[in-house]
C-alpha cells in the first residue's frame, strides 16, 4: 500500500512538472513571462519586450524566415521580423549612415547639427523596409564614403555613454531585450552589447531591496545570410550581476573630470563653469544616495528614520538623471562640424563614460533604497522589534546576514541597557550605530538619535572609512 501511494505522488509529481514547462511555453507564446507569487501559484505576466540590433546601411537585405524557439518570422532583419510577434523593433543607427541618407556633406552637416538624423533615418527604414521601428542614433566612428565622404574624430566610450542615455528612455519598460549583432560594424555592435550590459544592471539595481529580477536579455545568433531562405536563431542568455555596492568611489569628481580629452587653461575653466551647477545637483542627489547605502551596508539602520541624516525625500533620482543628461549634452555642445572639400568632419572630446554610467547606476540604486525607506521606514517610530522585521528582510535579501546577526545582538545589547567602550566611531559600526551616548529612548520604547548627534552619524555614515 505504501508503495502504490509512493507511486502515485512521483506521477503526480511528474505531471506537475510537465503541467509548468507546458504554462510557460503558453505564456511565453503570448508574450508574457512566468513568476511566481508570494503564496507560490505562477501567473503570467505581460511582459514589454523590444528587439534591438544595428542599422547597417538602408538596402540590400534579403528578406529570410527566421526560426526562432519554435516560431517562425518573416523579414529582412530580425528585429523588424520579430515585431509580428509583438516586440518593439528598435534599430541602432549610427550617424555615419548620413553619407547613404544625404546627397551632399552640406546637407548632412545641417541635418546633424539641427538633431534631425532620427527623423530622417527613421524616414529611410519605413520607406526601405515598409515597417516601422524605433530609431536610435548613435555617435559614428571611423571613416566612410557614400554620396560624399565622412570622418568621425571620436571615441568608443562616446558611442557606449550615449547609446546608454538614449536607451533610458527608448527601451523604458521593457521587460526582455534581444540583442542582434550580426548586422552593422563590429565597433557599434560592441557599443550595443556594453551600452545593453549598462541598461540590464541598472534595471536590477532599481529593484535590488525589493528583490527584483531586472530585465532579461538574449543574444540572437543569426547564421549569416545569403540571400532568401530560412535561418535557424538561437537565444543565448546575455548576463550581467548586480551586487549591493555604491557604484561610485567617491563623490569628490569636479565638472572637468567628465571630460577625458586634454583641455587648456581656459577650456577647461569655461567647462567648468558651464558643468557646475548640473555637477552639483547631481552630487546632491547621489550624497543622499551614498548616505542611505552606507546606513544599510555598514549596518546603522536607525540613520533612516531621520531626515536631518539622510533625507530621502529630497533626493529625486529623475532629477539627478536629468543633471547627467545635461553634463552628457553639455560635452556633445562642444563637438565640432565641419565640411571642407566636399568632405564632412566631426571631432568630439572624450565624455568620461565610466563617471557618467556609474553615476547612473547610483541613481538607480537611489530609486530602489527610497522605495524601500517609503513601505517600510517612513513615518514609522524605530522600535527594537520594527528594527529587526524591517532590516533583518532586507539584510536576507541582499545577502548581508552578517548584519543581521549583529543587529539582533546589539538590539538586546540596547534594550539591556549595556553600553560599549573605546573609540566611538568603531563602536558605532561595530554595533549597529547603537551609541548610548547618541540614543534616547522614548516613551513606548522606541529609539532614536539625539538630535545633537546627528551631524555626526551622517559624517561617519559619508565617509565610513576616515
Amino acid at each position: 500500500m505504501l508503495v502504490r501511494i509512493s507511486t502515485r505522488v512521483e506521477v503526480f509529481a511528474v505531471f506537475l512538472a510537465n503541467f509548468k514547462v507546458l504554462e510557460m511555453k503558453v505564456c511565453r507564446a503570448q508574450g508574457g513571462r512566468v513568476s511566481n507569487s508570494f503564496f507560490g501559484r505562477s501567473r503570467c505576466e505581460r511582459v514589454k519586450r523590444a528587439a534591438v540590433g544595428v542599422l547597417g546601411r538602408f538596402d540590400g537585405y534579403a528578406e529570410v524566415v527566421y526560426e526562432v524557439e519554435g516560431r517562425e518570422y518573416r523579414g529582412r532583419l530580425l528585429p523588424l521580423a520579430l515585431a509580428a510577434g509583438g516586440a518593439e523593433a528598435v534599430l541602432v543607427a549610427p550617424e555615419s549612415l548620413a553619407v547613404l541618407a544625404f546627397g551632399s556633406a552640406e546637407e548632412a552637416a545641417e541635418a546633424l547639427e539641427r538633431g534631425e538624423l532620427g527623423k530622417v533615418f527613421s524616414e529611410r527604414v519605413e520607406s526601405a523596409f515598409g515597417a516601422r521601428a524605433r530609431v536610435v542614433v548613435a555617435q559614428a566612428l571611423g571613416g566612410y564614403r557614400g554620396a560624399f565622404e565622412a570622418s568621425f574624430e571620436n571615441h568608443f566610450d562616446n558611442v557606449v555613454a550615449h547609446l546608454f542615455l538614449d536607451f533610458l528612455g527608448a527601451l523604458e519598460g521593457c521587460g526582455e531585450l534581444v540583442l542582434d549583432v550580426s548586422t552593422g560594424l563590429n565597433v557599434y555592435a560592441a557599443a550595443l552589447l556594453e551600452a545593453a550590459r549598462a541598461f540590464v544592471v541598472r534595471s536590477k539595481l532599481r529593484r535590488i531591496l525589493q528583490g527584483g529580477a531586472g530585465v532579461r536579455a538574449w543574444i540572437a545568433a543569426v547564421p549569416p545570410v545569403l540571400g532568401g531562405g530560412r535561418y535557424s536563431v538561437g537565444l543565448y542568455d546575455f548576463t550581467s550581476k548586480a551586487f549591493f555596492e555604491f557604484p561610485l568611489r567617491d563623490l569628490e569628481f569636479k565638472p572637468e573630470d567628465f571630460v577625458l580629452s586634454p583641455l587648456s587653461g581656459e577650456e577647461k575653466e569655461e567647462l567648468g563653469e558651464r558643468l557646475r551647477g548640473p555637477v552639483e545637483r547631481l552630487k546632491r542627489v547621489l550624497a543622499e544616495a551614498r548616505v542611505a547605502f552606507n546606513a544599510l551596508k555598514y549596518n546603522a539602520p536607525l540613520a533612516l528614520y531621520h531626515e536631518e541624516i539622510v533625507n530621502l525625500k529630497a533626493a529625486d533620482p529623475a532629477a539627478g538623471l536629468e543633471a547627467l543628461r545635461s553634463i552628457a549634452a553639455e560635452v556633445e555642445r562642444r563637438r565640432r562640424v565641419a565640411v571642407e572639400g566636399g568632405k564632412l568632419s566631426v571631432r568630439r572630446l572624450r565624455l568620461n563614460r565610466a563617471l557618467v554610467v556609474n553615476a547612473a547606476l547610483a541613481l538607480a540604486l537611489l530609486e530602489s533604497l527610497r522605495e524601500f525607506h517609503s513601505a517600510g521606514v517612513a513615518g514609522a517610530e524605530a522600535t527594537p522589534s520594527g528594527l529587526l522585521e524591517v532590516f533583518g528582510k532586507v539584510y536576507g535579501l541582499l545577502g548581508l546576514g552578517l548584519n543581521a546577526r549583529f543587529l539582533a545582538r546589539d538590539v538586546a545589547e540596547l534594550t539591556s541597557g549595556e553600553g560599549f567602550l573605546g573609540d566611538a566611531k568603531r563602536n558605532f559600526f561595530a554595533h549597529s550605530g547603537f551609541l548610548s551616548a547618541m540614543i534616547e529612548v522614548r516613551p513606548g520604547g522606541s529609539v532614536a538619535y539625539r538630535r545633537s548627534a546627528a551631524p555626526l552619524v551622517r559624517k561617519w555614515l559619508y565617509d565610513p572609512e576616515t
